[in-house]
C-alpha cells in the first residue's frame, strides 16, 4: 500500500497552540490531507477550519470521532484528557498521534496501549526531538563506543514561563515541569542509556499560587552503576544541555530538544575535540511522516506508544520520591566558631 492509493484523512482534536504552531504545519509540510478540526466551541472551530483552510469544523470532540471521513486524530488537548480522549478515538475506529506526555501516569498508559491492541489501531506518542537529525550521529558515537562505557548523563530542560491562566499551572489539567519538560528528560536519557532506571530519587519545588511542580530535578540510577541527572523548570531563564559522560570522554550537545539555532554537536576524549554543526530541521514533520508510513506499511503492533509506559513509571517515581520527601537527605548544620 502507498500514499497515493489510500491517502490518511487526519482530524485534528484540538484549538490549542501547540496543534496551530506545530503539528499542523508540520502535516501541511509533508502535505497530509486535513479534513476536519473539533474544538469544544464551534464558532472557535469554524473561525480555525477557515484561517486554516481545513474543510470541516465540528463544534465537539465526539462530532469529529464520529465522522466517517476521518482516518487518524492528533490530540494536542490537555495532559489530563489525553487519557479519556484516546481511548475514545481508538474505540472509534481511529488512529492516534497524541502529543507527549501520552498519560499522567503508567497506569493510564496501560490502559491506552491494550486498547490500541484491542482494536488493531496505531498509537503513537508525540515525542518530535527524536527525530531531530543529531540523534542519529550521537547514536553512531555511542555504539562505536567513543566516549567508553557511560557513567554519567545530565539532561536540563527549562525556560522562565509567565502567562497566568495557562494550563501548564493547574495541577488537576497535568501540569507543571515534570510532566511538561521532565518527559524530555526521562525519555532522552532512557535512550541514551539502552536500559531502564532501577531507583528515582526526585525534589520538587512548587508554584505557590496554583500548586504545580514549577521546578523539580531528579537523580536516576541503573543496574550498570550509570547514573543520570536532570532538572526541568518553568521558574529561571531558558536553558538545554545534554552531557554523556563516558570513562574516556564526553558527548555534548546545546540543543537536546527544541532548537531554535544552529545545533553544536560535540565529542571530547583525550586530547582529540570533534564538533558537528547542525541547522534545525523539521522533527514535527518527521515524527508525523513516520506515523504515516507506519500505517502504509501496515506496521501497527508492536505498539510504538508501549515505550510510553517506562516512561510514565520514571515519572511516576520520581513524583512520588519528591512528594514523599524519600529520602528526605541529610542535614547539613551550620559551622560555630
Amino acid at each position: 500500500m502507498c500514499a497515493e492509493q489510500a491517502k490518511i484523512r487526519w482530524g485534528i482534536l484540538s484549538c490549542a497552540r501547540v496543534a496551530r504552531n506545530r503539528w499542523i504545519p508540520a502535516l501541511r509540510e509533508i502535505n497530509a490531507s486535513i479534513s476536519a478540526i473539533a474544538s469544544r466551541s464551534l464558532e472557535k472551530a469554524q473561525q480555525w477550519a477557515h484561517e486554516l483552510d481545513i474543510p470541516r469544523a465540528w463544534g465537539s470532540y465526539e462530532q469529529l470521532l464520529d465522522d466517517p471521513e476521518i482516518d487518524a486524530v492528533f490530540i494536542g488537548l490537555p495532559n489530563s484528557l489525553h487519557h479519556p480522549w484516546t481511548l475514545r478515538a481508538l474505540q472509534a475506529g481511529k488512529h492516534v498521534l497524541c502529543d507527549k506526555p501520552l498519560a499522567l501516569n503508567a497506569e493510564q498508559a496501560r490502559e491506552m496501549v491494550r486498547m490500541a491492541g484491542q482494536q488493531n489501531r496505531l498509537l503513537m506518542e508525540g515525542f518530535m526531538y527524536q527525530y531531530i537529525g543529531q540523534y542519529e550521529i550521537i547514536q553512531h558515537w555511542l555504539r562505536d563506543d567513543s566516549i567508553g562505557p557511560l557513567k554519567m548523563i545530565r539532561i536540563g530542560f527549562s525556560f522562565f514561563f509567565n502567562r497566568p491562566g495557562d494550563i501548564r499551572y493547574e495541577p488537576d489539567l497535568g501540569g507543571g515541569a515534570l510532566l511538561d519538560l521532565g518527559c524530555y528528560c526521562v525519555n532522552l536519557i532512557r535512550r541514551m542509556a539502552g536500559t531502564e532506571p532501577v531507583r528515582a530519587f526526585g525534589t520538587m519545588t512548587k508554584n505557590p499560587q496554583t500548586g504545580a511542580d514549577w521546578t523539580t530535578s531528579a537523580i536516576l540510577e541503573f543496574p550498570d552503576g550509570l547514573k543520570a541527572v536532570f532538572d526541568c523548570s518553568f521558574a529561571y531563564q531558558g536553558d538545554q544541555f545534554l552531557d554523556i559522560v563516558g570513562t574516556q570522554g564526553t558527548i555534548s550537545s546545546n540543543w537536546p530538544f527544541t532548537p531554535k539555532e544552529e545545533i553544536i554537536l560535540t565529542l571530547k576524549r583525550q586530547e582529540e575535540k570533534i564538533t558537528r554543526t547542525l541547522s534545525p530541521n523539521s522533527p514535527y514533520a518527521r515524527c508525523v511522516e513516520d506515523f504515516q508510513n507506519r500505517l502504509h506499511s501496515g506496521t501497527i503492533l508492536p505498539c510504538p506508544a508501549r515505550d510510553a509506559i517506562c516512561n510514565l513509571k520514571v515519572l511516576d517515581a520520581v513524583r512520588q520520591s519528591a512528594l514523599e520527601h524519600n529520602p528526605p537527605g541529610i542535614e547539613i548544620l551550620p559551622e560555630h566558631g
